[in-house]
């Protein structure tokens, strides 16, 4: 009976991420506000099931698209739930939004931390994210040329044609 409930909500998950994620690339939502509403709608109860992609999708959509600063504090929180999963684009897109975020708690480690986790998993952005910060000082960091080489250099590292 636990494995019938367990697949049953899998499967409702995906098929409201599949729904809200079709709805958002096709970009059918902006012909029509209830769809995008509805779109929206779908992709919340993929994520709030557990749906790590509709949690990331949802998340960069409020976030960046959001009309306050509650739909971008609700898109940080989105992209936090797709983030504890591991995957270094969610991290790094966490890092990035609480970087840029208009709503002043910036946590400088827990930033640093995220960009460093991603980085480590082999995210271009993030690796050159940190050579930035470490050759500039920012997040709380002190200026450390050598560590910002080494992560220029993961940076660079088959990125050349």
């Amino acid at each position: 009976m636990i494995l019938v409930k367990t697949v049953m909500t899998k499967t409702r998950a995906y098929l409201h991420y599949r729904l809200g994620a079709f709805i958002f690339y096709s970009s059918l939502g902006s012909l029509n506000e209830k769809l995008h509403h509805y779109g929206v709608l779908s992709l919340r109860r993929a994520a709030d099931i557990g749906h790590n992609r509709a949690a990331f999708l949802l998340g960069l959509r409020l976030m960046y698209r959001g009309k306050n600063n509650a739909y971008q504090a609700l898109g940080i929180e989105y992209l936090r739930k797709a983030a504890s999963n591991g995957d270094c684009q969610p991290q790094f897109m966490l890092a990035e939004a609480l970087n840029e975020s208009a709503l002043n708690h910036k946590a400088d480690s827990e930033i640093l931390s995220l960009y460093e986790k991603s980085a480590s998993q082999g995210h271009k952005m993030a690796a050159l994210r940190l050579s930035k910060a470490y050759e500039q000082g920012m997040f709380g960091l002190t200026i450390n040329q050598k560590k910002a080489d080494d992560w220029s250099q993961k940076f660079l590292a088959d990125s050349e044609l």
